[in-house]
């Protein structure tokens, strides 16, 4: 594809090797980038265009857009462009700048991970349950919690001990990703393993904290990870 541009691309995608080769730029990520541009290019000329100045921001979109108008590449693909036109922009700036600003901006998107079936939760509470395995009360505390609740370990870590209202059989946490208040009802089964773990087993400390590690010294639970 790189053969069939026309010399001012092929230029353009020579100068971005060259200049991102001379900053220390890993080769692999070269190639990519430039795989990248070349593609791009080979498109915009395909449609008459065969200058920089001759690529209209309606160009740049049917190379973003399907037919139904979705987009049809990725936040990544539109970075790795970036990266291209921004290494010419030592040689062409104002034309270079024009098309970085033609270029979409994708907001970065999570994936979701999968959630646990029905009979994958039925079997995680069916050991958390089971007290004739050699699980410790603090493990199935958390584990209770987790499966029950769904809570961010970083949120199980810094379970305080005043959080638990037995009186009201209540959970009040403050969450450590959003900063959000959240409060949740105590469930029996959650409760009476939270007990078990603070009355037998919790070593005796000033830590305001629940779960305590179980290396000395005892400090905030950040074993919560080993889960």
């Amino acid at each position: 594809a790189f053969s069939n541009l026309v010399t001012e691309f092929q230029n353009l995608i020579t100068h971005y090797r060259i200049y991102e080769k001379e900053r220390g730029k890993k080769d692999k990520t070269i190639y990519i980038e430039s795989n990248c541009g070349v593609t791009f290019l080979s498109f915009v000329q395909s449609k008459g265009c065969f200058s920089l100045k001759d690529i209209s921001e309606k160009d740049v979109l049917c190379f973003f857009l399907n037919d139904e108008g979705k987009l049809s590449e990725s936040r990544t693909y539109v970075k790795n462009l970036r990266a291209v036109f921004k290494a010419r922009m030592s040689w062409n700036h104002s034309e270079s700048q024009r098309i970085l600003n033609l270029l979409p901006k994708i907001h970065h998107g999570r994936k979701i991970i999968q959630y646990l079936t029905e009979d994958e939760i039925l079997k995680i509470k069916e050991v958390l349950n089971n007290h004739d395995l050699n699980l410790s009360f603090r493990d199935r505390a958390i584990g209770l919690l987790l499966v029950h609740y769904g809570l961010r370990r970083s949120d199980i870590a810094t379970l305080r001990l005043d959080a638990i209202d037995w009186d009201k059989s209540i959970i009040r946490i403050t969450q450590q990703k959003t900063g959000y208040p959240f409060e949740m009802p105590l469930i029996s089964v959650v409760g009476n393993a939270l007990y078990d773990y603070i009355m037998h087993e919790r070593p005796e400390s000033d830590v305001p904290y629940v779960f305590l590690s179980e290396s000395t010294p005892v400090n905030r639970g950040c074993g919560c990870t080993t889960i």
